[in-house]
């Protein structure tokens, strides 16, 4: 291994650890109630140690939200989906995607209470919540096209039908976090699934 390449490996997991430490601090405060120094003592390191990764707390506050659309797509890429029939994989898919999301309930509690103002603020920087959205849709219209080409479900418009999966899952999910709704995420999947299902599911599957 080169001195650059393990340099380069020791930087990126720096700035791994630095970005899961800053998670939790900005579960606690939020973007705006979040300093550098706040995430500097979560991540034990000296404030002027942040700067050698980051360029500032949008960048790490960046890097968190890329880390976490990481975590929610690596499911996708799960091998035990090609071992299971359609309906299975979208019930697995939809079950992981809320059980991370209740893993990390307090960041998104924060970041949906701080979205608005989040955007307004960034507006010319680029949209990275929005880039992990766009991800998670193309993953869903993936998982779909799988099912069109094996008869599962008719003929459709895959990216459309990929929003509105999506839109269905992140409103229930937003909801919950809101204290909307009473029970466990858990307990809202057959009720997703059914009215995703309905509307999409081919007439002779095979």
């Amino acid at each position: 291994m080169s001195n650059s390449t393990g340099r380069d490996r020791r930087h990126a997991r720096a700035r791994a650890e630095i970005a899961e430490s800053a998670a939790r601090a900005f579960a606690r405060k939020g973007f705006h109630g979040t300093s550098i120094d706040d995430l500097a003592r979560e991540a034990g390191v000296a404030p002027s140690s942040l700067y050698r990764y980051f360029e500032g707390k949008k960048e790490i506050y960046e890097a968190v939200v890329d880390n976490i659309a990481n975590v929610i797509l690596a499911p996708f890429s799960d091998p035990l989906l090609s071992s299971l029939a359609f309906d299975q994989r979208l019930e697995w898919l939809v079950r992981r995607q809320l059980s991370i999301v209740e893993g990390h309930r307090e960041f998104f509690i924060t970041f949906a209470s701080e979205r608005a103002s989040m955007e307004w603020e960034l507006a010319d920087e680029k949209n990275f919540a929005g880039a992990g959205y766009d991800r998670w849709v193309a993953a869903f219209r993936e998982l779909l096209e799988e099912g069109v080409a094996d008869g599962s479900l008719r003929p459709l418009d895959t990216w459309n039908i990929a929003y509105l999966v999506s839109g269905a899952v992140s409103a229930t999910i937003f909801r919950w976090i809101r204290g909307r709704l009473p029970v466990p995420l858990q307990d809202y999947v057959p009720i997703l699934l059914d009215m995703i299902l309905t509307g999409i599911r081919s007439e002779n599957p095979q």
